[in-house]
This record gives structure tokens, C-alpha cells and sequence, in this order.
């Protein structure tokens, strides 16, 4: 099975039998159907937080926003220096807006028109009597004002975030794995089989085993994420040396 998990829905029918078979209990000991019921219930939590693990970090959202939010204070500020405001047409310097209602007009008979505006054309007739011809206004000044008001929007949003962002926890969360690894399959593991979870090692050095090794390197195995002992060793202790701190 891979490791491809992005659906939370997909659901890998728990082989509960290789599972016992793994820990070398005697089947007749263990709640087969309890047993494949919190394995599959465990299984869905690891594939939807598969799925959450691949989102960015709580200081590496901050870092994006912060690198929004400062340009975008910066040209929010310059904008109501130049224009005098951003509440309304009236409070634009005249000279500046228009040149900006010119570029807008510009842009839309070149690329094409403003979906969100609509076009509206008028035909002029000259008082010299020379021919008539077509004024398109594609709505340039509603863009203008409507995408100034944005700026000063997406600085005071950046802000919000930025903030939220600054006083929320520190993310000390372990990945999903880790999880499973260092508390969910463990206890899982005492629950049914009636032992302390733990780990064996020959004098002479080796893998670690022991049933609850081998329960939990089944149990990743059929969840999609194979996993060799010693790397089940060593998430389980900084699993839990994280969270006995």
C-alpha cells in the first residue's frame, strides 16, 4: 500500500488477524471486532492528519502575511498621502486620479473589459461637424476607486492576521506519525492485549522488538506508512519526551 492518503475517506479494511498474528497473542484472547474497529477509527484520524501535516506552519503563515503586510501599508499610506483618501471619488486629488482613470480606460480597451463593471458607449457628434465617433467608458473609474479601497482593505486584513498570528500558541504539535507512534497505537496496544507497552534490545545491539514493536510496525504498515523498529524506537521517546516536559 503507499503512502498516498490524501483522501481521508478511503478506508484500508483492517487486517486484524496479521495484527494479532504480529504480536503473537493468542487470538482467542482479543475482542477481534473492538480491536479492527479503533484500528480503523485510527486510521482515519492518521489519513486526515496526513493531510494536515503537509499545511504550513503557524511562523511560516506569519512570515507570508508579514510579507504582505508591510508593502501593503506601505502603498496604503502613500496612497491617502497622494490622493488625500480612499472613501470617495471626491477625495482624490483630481490631476492623479485621472491619470489613473485614463490608464484604467486604457487597459480594458486593450486587454479587454472589467467583468465586474459594466461597459457603456456613447456616440459623439462634433460641433465642428466632423464625423462622429464612439467614447467607450469601461467603468475605469469605479475600477480605480473600487481597487484603492482593496488596498487599504488588504493592509488592515494583513494586519488582523498579523496579529492573530503573533499572539496565538506556539505550534508544539508533533506530525500525525508521531502521534500514532508515541500514544495512539501504543495504547491502543495495552487496551487489548493486556500489556505494558515497551521495547526489548539484544545485549549484543540489533533492532528493537518485542510484541509491541511489531504491533505497531503492522499497524503502520496496513495504515500505508511502512516503519522500520528503530525509527519506531526513536518517535516513540521524542514523542514522548516532548510531551512529558
Amino acid at each position: 500500500m503507499t503512502d498516498g492518503l490524501a483522501d481521508p475517506t478511503f478506508e484500508p479494511g483492517i487486517n486484524v488477524a496479521k495484527v494479532i498474528e504480529a504480536t503473537r497473542a493468542d487470538p482467542t484472547t482479543v475482542d477481534k471486532l473492538a480491536l479492527e474497529s479503533e484500528l480503523q477509527a485510527a486510521f482515519v484520524r492518521f489519513a486526515i492528519g496526513k493531510t494536515l501535516d503537509g499545511e504550513p506552519t503557524r511562523s511560516k503563515r506569519l512570515a507570508d502575511i508579514q510579507s504582505i503586510h508591510s508593502p501593503a501599508r506601505r502603498l496604503a499610506n502613500r496612497v491617502k498621502d497622494v490622493l488625500g483618501g480612499i472613501d470617495a471619488p471626491a477625495d482624490y486629488s483630481p490631476s492623479v486620479f485621472s491619470d489613473l482613470f485614463v490608464a484604467a480606460q486604457e487597459y480594458a480597451a486593450k486587454y479587454g473589459p472589467y467583468p465586474e463593471y459594466p461597459s457603456y458607449s456613447k456616440t459623439h457628434h462634433p460641433d465642428d461637424g466632423s464625423d462622429p465617433f464612439t467614447i467607450v467608458d469601461y467603468g475605469g473609474a469605479d475600477a480605480v476607486r473600487d481597487a484603492l479601497v482593496a488596498v487599504n482593505r488588504l493592509a488592515q486584513w494583513a494586519e488582523v492576521a498579523r496579529v492573530r498570528l503573533e499572539s496565538s500558541a506556539d505550534e508544539t504539535s508533533a506530525s500525525i506519525k508521531s502521534f500514532m507512534i508515541g500514544n495512539e497505537l501504543p495504547n491502543i496496544y495495552e487496551r487489548y492485549f493486556g500489556r505494558k507497552f515497551g521495547f526489548s534490545r539484544s545485549p549484543d545491539g540489533g533492532d528493537p522488538y518485542g510484541p509491541g514493536v511489531r504491533f505497531i510496525e503492522e499497524c503502520l504498515s496496513q495504515f500505508g506508512a511502512q516503519t522500520r523498529p528503530e525509527a519506531i524506537l526513536k518517535a516513540y521517546k521524542r514523542y514522548n519526551e516532548q510531551w512529558d516536559k
